[in-house]
Parts: C-alpha cells; structure tokens; sequence
C-alpha cells in the first residue's frame, strides 16, 4: 500500500488498531503498541477517538503488574452490522455479522417463481428495522456482475441489468455491493489463508449456472475494467465453450477434457502458484483426473499448487463479510 496522504496515514493506522482489538477479548494501549508497532502516543489518540465515537468500549479495569490498574478495550460488537446473502438456485443464504465479525444470525430462506428481488429486499427491511446500526450489505450471485449490475445470469429469468444498488442501497440509504460469485469465494479463501503475503491464486468451480473462476494476481483482485475477468464459461472448447462442454449430459472424459483445457488456460495465462478447486455440489470431474491431464500438457516447473475444498458456503460468506466491512470503512472515512 502506497501512502500518499496524511487522512491515508491517520486511515490505515486507524485499520492497524482496529484489527489489533479485534485480535483480543481486552487489550490494553501497550499490548496495541506491540501489536501495531505504533507510538503509544498514536495507538491513544486513535483509541481514544473510538471510545468517543462508540467503535470501541472500556473494559472492567484490571490489576496489572505492581498493582497498577492498567485500563482495557473492545470493539463495540454493537457499533455496525452487515448482512451478508447470496442465492443459489431457489435458496437464499444469508449472515448478519457484528462488529467484530462474529455471527448475529444466519439462516438460509426458500424461494419460488425467481422472486428473489422481492425476498431479498423483505430480509433487508427486517434487517434494517431490527438493527438500526446495519451500516453494509453485500449480494453475491452466479453471474457477470458489473457496477453492481446483472450483465448476464444464466438460469435467472428478468434478473439482466437489475440493479440491486438501486433496488436496495437506495431504497434504505445503505452502502451496497454486489459482486460474482467465484469473485466472492476467492476473497474469502485468500483472506483466510494468504492474508499475510502476494500471491496469485485462481480458484475453479462449476455452478448450477455453469462454470467459473475468481483471480487475485499478487494479492489483487482482477475484476476486469467491464467485472467480466474470470467468465470462464465463454472460452471456446471444441464446436461450441466450455459451459456447454460442462453439461452434465456429455460424457464423463469429455467433460474431463474441457475442465482441464480451462484449467491449463488459466495456468498458461496467469502462471499462479496456487490453484483451487471448489467442488461443493460434485458438478465437477475429478480433481485427480483434471490434474492428471494437465501434468501430461504442461511442464511440471509451471504448474501451480492445486487445492481442493468443499467449503463453499464458508468462504463465500466470508468474501462477502471482507466486503461489506470495507464498504463500511469507506463509509466511515467519509464521514
């Protein structure tokens, strides 16, 4: 991160404390220092601002070393609250985490007749009602998102060009962002397991809308100017793309065949060290068979690290939970 401003340096010290509370149950200003590796005249002023404003609380006060009462923080878990959802086929996942991260409720909600606009807006105006500090909500879905706009969602009849920032953000004057779904899952799993460095990971997965990718190259997310990077389901394969080569009636080496042409495209393309493999649903060939053939094309030098996970719904909800908490911090340095 380049630092080009003094608002920029009060901004990302201000995140260093932040995340540092969120690390402890109770911390004090020196254990802040240790953590933040801020002056002590820095980690109170910032502390001492969020005491004012309500982000952050006094603990009970304890007896430190020599008797000495050293005076404690939190993150006010109440402070801010963000829904997170997104829908698969005919359910709609959802998560209202606090402050701190942790889950308020979740739950999943059935629906009919592609009405999920009309269900997600009634989740939202609970919500919104509920918790008068709901500050973000974050929508993923299964399609080309641009802008927070449907370019294209397969298997969704009216949901092109709907606009779920309109529909929703404006309507209950909350920041919101939708986002794709591989995207999502991406940020989850690079959040949870390569926050601390660069790297670049592709992450494959075939939906019930067909299949897809989420890049980060070097620990950036690569959306493409138009949010159409990773719309894998395009690329040509034989006669026809990949989505119809993926169809669940070819038969099982053809499929084979067209998930790792896709596969060594992107490693031929991106060079990434790490390549995942969502395979929640079983919508995809074999792993080992998709692998098999990419060591037979490609030089075993260039291949990345390949991962599997099942863990569809974990990463996912967190992709949109990292979201929704920098739409709120935007907000906040707004204000």
């Amino acid at each position: 991160m380049i630092i080009r401003s003094t608002n920029q340096i009060k901004e990302f010290n201000t995140d260093a404390v932040r995340a540092a509370l969120n690390g402890f149950s109770g911390a004090t200003i020196a254990e802040v220092v240790r953590a933040t590796r801020l002056s002590v005249p820095t980690v109170s002023r910032i502390i001492d601002e969020m005491v004012a404003s309500g982000e952050a609380l006094n603990c009970p006060e304890e007896v430190a070393t020599g008797g000495r009462r050293a005076r404690q923080y939190l993150l006010n878990a109440a402070y801010s609250y963000a829904l997170c959802m997104y829908f698969d086929q005919n359910v709609l996942w959802y998560e209202l985490s606090d402050a701190t991260g942790g889950a308020v409720e979740e739950g999943e909600l059935p629906v009919k007749d592609f009405s999920h606009p009309a269900v997600m807006d009634a989740l939202v105006e609970r919500m919104w009602r509920q918790y008068p500090a709901l500050k973000a909500v974050s929508i993923g879905a299964p399609a080309w998102v641009d802008h927070d706009e449907f370019k294209a969602i397969m298997e969704y009849p009216g949901f092109d060009r709907l606009n779920f920032r309109t529909l929703i953000g404006d309507k209950y004057r909350l920041p919101c962002r939708v986002t794709n779904d591989l995207k999502a899952i991406v940020t989850g799993y690079y959040s949870t397991h390569f926050a601390e460095r660069k790297v670049s990971l592709c992450c494959f997965y075939q939906s019930c809308s067909g299949p897809g990718t989420g890049l980060v190259v070097n620990g950036r997310l690569m959306p493409g100017f138009a949010g159409f990077a990773g719309e894998i389901g395009y690329l040509p394969v034989g006669s026809g793309n990949l989505h119809d080569a993926l169809l669940p009636e070819n038969d099982y080496e053809s499929r084979t065949r067209a998930a790792a042409t896709a596969v060594i495209a992107l490693i031929t393309l991106l060079n990434p060290e790490y390549l995942l493999f969502c395979t929640y649903g079983g919508r995809l060939p074999a792993v080992a068979d998709i692998v098999r053939i990419c060591r037979e094309r490609l030089p075993e030098a260039s291949l990345p690290e390949f991962i599997e996970t099942n863990d569809y719904h974990l990463y996912y909800l967190k992709g949109l939970r990292s979201i929704a908490s920098r739409l709120i911090a935007q907000n906040r340095r707004k204000m």
